[in-house]
């Protein structure tokens, strides 16, 4: 096979990786959408002061 049929396929991978890994590592935003309700309008405090 020819390596340069190869290059896409590597690249592919190399980026689902990389989204993966982006996209299930904690973070603080991740946080804050935990503790935020309605998308960042109104928080878990708030709402339990309503």
């Amino acid at each position: 096979m020819n390596r340069k049929y190869l290059v896409l396929p590597a690249v592919l991978v190399v980026a689902a990786v990389v989204m993966t890994v982006r996209r299930l590592w904690p973070g603080p935003l991740k946080d804050l959408r935990a503790k935020n309700l309605c998308l960042g309008m109104l928080t878990g405090e708030t709402a339990g002061l309503l």
